[in-house]
């Protein structure tokens, strides 16, 4: 409903009957269908680009201008078709749009804009759109799933953990094909941290584990049937700026002896570019070839997951990407029930989130943390979902009761 008042400043999860759950970031003074100035910090733009007044990057609903002054002001622009929500799931014409926007930016990276500068646009600007649940993952991390066509697949991003839980085939004799207890069963989990490396030319690339990013690492020939561990990765995935987690459309049976190839097990692409990843992600999926985007897979029956760090009562922790509130909150509350939210959650829960910037002096400015108003009167929406299934993001806060004093 255009004019809708959003309150006070921070972040509001709302909901508009019959449409669907949304949250929606209110710098101050905004209503539902205005459109949307974000403030761009001037370093991200090279001495050329503080020179080229006018629209720098235009892809419809997103913009990203430069205006005259002294000194020059930098803004991305989101049209106030961003706030129109017709179901529960993906607008595939606001993520073509934000596709658009950032494979834009890094065609100018080097001329108007200083290499690296796609990323931080990124950060500065998913937050800020009004989202979906499932949008608000596809903004921040690239999670996009879907069942037809099945494809589901999320960015491997700096600052993530990465999880590979490995999965052991065991023969029981005396024939491995027939007896009911051969087959693949539980193993080890991998947990390593993604960092950015430094590139001659600025831009970030990616690393997996610190320690292999500051040391050669052995030199290892990819395995035709798949790796085997972390290490495997280590070098073939060496040098790239985006690198993508891909789930196959089916999944060996447990029981099965597995399949060695890419198709039927989570396949990593790289590349240089959002451009190139976004092509090497569609031949993988409707071609069966990712062609040389495709950097590695794991043999036999490998999941692989993506954490995220957030802070509950101070302390961090790391949760998988696609974590709710909720689910924050299930071990102290009651079981699932749609739409039983009271009205004063916002301030038993004090749940914040954290608007990244370029800065260090950002990570004790107050003002980065702002909260995250839950209205639980409009009850679920066509999904099922209620307020308190809002995806959590990196940064996010939740500050629970203390225990109350003993007898």
């Amino acid at each position: 409903m255009p004019g809708h008042q959003l309150g006070a400043p921070g972040f509001h999860v709302v909901r508009i009957p019959p449409g669907p759950w949304f949250v929606a970031f209110n710098p101050g003074g905004l209503n539902v269908g205005d459109p949307i100035s974000i403030q761009v910090d001037l370093r991200l733009l090279t001495g050329e680009g503080l020179k080229a007044y006018g629209t720098l990057i235009d892809a419809g609903m997103f913009q990203l201008q430069v205006r005259q002054g002294n000194p020059p002001t930098s803004e991305a622009l989101l049209q106030d078709s961003v706030w129109t929500f017709a179901g529960d799931g993906y607008r595939q014409a606001v993520l073509a749009a934000f596709d658009q926007f950032l494979q834009d930016a890094e065609k100018l990276e080097g001329s108007t804009l200083r290499p690296g500068a796609t990323e931080a646009l990124r950060a500065l600007i998913a937050p800020r759109i009004p989202a979906t649940y499932a949008e608000s993952l596809y903004f921040c991390y690239g999670v996009f799933s879907q069942g037809n066509p099945a494809r589901s697949y999320v960015d491997v991003q700096p600052g993530m953990r990465l999880g590979v839980e490995f999965q052991e085939w065991q023969f029981v004799p005396p024939d491995a094909t027939t007896s009911p207890l051969s087959g693949f069963v539980g193993g080890a989990t991998a947990v390593t941290d993604v960092v950015s490396q430094a590139g001659p030319s600025g831009a970030p690339r990616l690393g997996l584990d610190a320690f292999f990013a500051a040391v050669r690492p052995p030199q290892i020939t990819g395995a035709g049937s798949g790796a085997g561990g972390v290490v495997d990765l280590v070098t073939i995935t060496a040098g790239v700026r985006h690198l993508r987690a891909c789930y196959p459309v089916s999944f060996p049976s447990a029981d099965g002896s597995g399949v060695a190839g890419p198709l039927s097990n989570v396949a990593l692409l790289g590349a240089p570019d959002l451009a190139t990843l976004a092509t090497a992600t569609t031949g993988y999926y409707d071609r069966g070839d990712a062609g040389p985007s495709l950097v590695g897979w794991f043999r036999g029956r490998a999941v692989l997951r993506t954490h995220i760090p957030l802070l509950v009562n101070g302390t961090q922790r790391y949760v998988p990407v696609g974590t709710t509130v909720r689910h924050l909150l299930e071990p102290w509350v009651l079981p699932r029930l749609p739409g039983i939210v009271d009205g004063n959650a916002s301030a038993a829960l004090n749940y914040r989130r954290y608007l990244p910037g370029l800065g260090l002096a950002q990570l004790y400015d107050s003002h980065a943390y702002l909260p995250v108003t839950l209205t639980g009167g409009d009850g679920p929406d066509s999904s099922g979902a209620d307020v308190l299934d809002l995806p959590v993001l990196a940064g996010d806060a939740l500050w629970l009761p203390r225990p109350g004093p003993g007898p």
